[in-house]
């Protein structure tokens, strides 16, 4: 029975999702025509799309390193392998839908002997210092737009409290009970056992990732729209949140756009077909830097590393 109830949400989330690329199609080509949205790409500035890829990919490569400080204690964490684990695991969560492919970062680490309770912790630990970096940025931009610049340091104050409170309350979990029954678990008690310095210096790799992606992501948005370097800004942040929707079309496609063009829209541009053109156009870029990423990366393989007989699958 639970099987088949999980067979029907499978298949549920599999229509929504191609049905949110099919209306995405749809609504572009009725609204504003393809031929138009890809015409563009012929008034974007060379070194404008040089600079943007040079900091997209500079973000993978932080990430990577990123990672490798995380399993610094991992007897088969090498930095090249898991830069090249880090991007693969990149493309594919912007490819599959509903976020399946965040099940491909255990599955990638499974042959440097990381298990798979231990890759599960490590991607659930790293994507909740993603997600307070983008709640923290967008708290920042609604408080500027909203409130004025003097009202800033009070958003970063509650971001700041929000972090130390999460940092405190899962170094308690680490040193429960709990933290010596399960694998998973003593992964993340085997961090934050460690100085403060360690999660802290993490979060600062993650405030790095997201700098960089951001830049690149604005200068390239900043041709493509006429709107002002808040909105832009505001458009990449909500962009990057909608990756926490429950609700994915493939490849993002739909919901990624509708992000970009609400966080312009909410923080004061003029909503029109020019603000969709830019979000689409922006998207096609993300996946192309990616897919190209992953394509150069592949053939790279490491030595494959024992796994640990300890490990116990939560």
């Amino acid at each position: 029975m639970a099987k088949s109830v999980w067979d029907w949400r499978g298949l549920a989330r599999g229509a929504i999702a191609t049905a949110l690329l099919i209306g995405l199609l749809w609504l572009v080509q009725r609204s504003i025509g393809w031929s138009g949205v890809l015409a563009a790409w012929r008034h974007i500035p060379a070194e404008t799309l040089v600079m943007a890829t040079a900091l997209l990919v500079g973000a993978q490569i932080v990430r990577g390193l990123r990672l490798r400080c995380y399993l610094a204690s991992h007897p088969g964490a090498r930095t090249g392998p898991l830069i090249r684990i880090s991007i693969l695991h990149t493309a594919a969560n912007n490819l599959l839908p509903m976020r399946l492919g965040e099940a491909a970062l255990p599955l990638l680490l499974r042959p440097m002997g990381v298990g798979w309770s231990e890759g599960l912790v490590s991607l659930l630990w790293l994507r909740i210092f993603d997600l307070h970096a983008l709640m923290s940025v967008a708290l920042v931009f609604v408080t500027a737009s909203r409130w004025g610049v003097q009202a800033v340091p009070v958003s970063l104050l509650i971001a700041a409290v929000i972090l130390i409170a999460s940092v405190a309350l899962l170094r308690r979990v680490g040193r429960s009970g709990l933290g010596s029954r399960f694998r998973g678990l003593a992964a993340v008690s085997t961090v934050l056992h460690r100085p403060l310095a360690r999660p802290f210096t993490l979060y600062l790799w993650t405030l790095l990732i997201w700098a960089l992606k951001w830049a690149g992501m604005v200068s390239l948005l900043a041709v493509l729209v006429p709107v002002s370097p808040l909105q832009q800004a505001m458009g990449v942040v909500a962009g990057e949140l909608s990756s926490v929707l429950p609700v994915h079309g493939v490849a993002g496609a739909g919901t990624y756009e509708a992000a970009v063009v609400a966080g312009m829209g909410l923080s004061g541009a003029a909503m029109s077909g020019q603000l969709l053109a830019a979000a689409v156009n922006l998207h096609l870029y993300l996946l192309t830097v990616s897919v190209g990423l992953a394509l150069l990366v592949y053939p790279f393989r490491g030595r494959r590393a024992p796994c640990h007989k300890t490990d116990v699958v939560l």
